[in-house]
């Protein structure tokens, strides 16, 4: 269960580094973007066309880079998980004991509490 802490420990830590919201917020934008091109009116149809391919590109671009950092973030308690199969590290067991569950669900809300209270506390100094 320690190995499941530290994968999610690590994976959060990661979600909040990375710019991974960002990239989401972008790709929400981009989408609103086309529709709002989509919706045009005395605009010729070739230069709807145009401006679609290349928002769709850009969406494309977006996505998958979203999709990576996403992966990224998950990627530690893949690991966890890879390694529990060569050396049994108790990270399945921990996935399906509803009280170990229940102690990893206590451990990380306490942890996210207390880096909110450390990060609002040094914020007012």
């Amino acid at each position: 269960m320690l190995v499941l802490f530290l994968a999610i420990f690590l994976a959060l830590e990661l979600a909040r580094r990375l710019p991974l919201l960002a990239c989401f917020r972008a790709l929400g934008r981009l989408s609103t973007r086309s529709a709002t091109t989509l919706k045009r009116r005395r605009v010729s149809e070739w230069c709807k066309e145009r401006a679609i391919q290349i928002l769709s590109r850009r969406m494309f671009i977006a996505s998958v880079r979203a999709g990576l950092l996403l992966a990224l973030v998950a990627a530690p308690i893949g690991l966890a998980l890879y390694l529990d199969t060569l050396v049994p590290l108790g990270v399945r067991h921990a996935f399906l004991d509803w009280r170990e569950r229940l102690l990893l669900l206590l451990l990380c809300v306490s942890y996210a509490i207390l880096r909110w209270q450390i990060r609002r506390r040094l914020r007012a100094v």
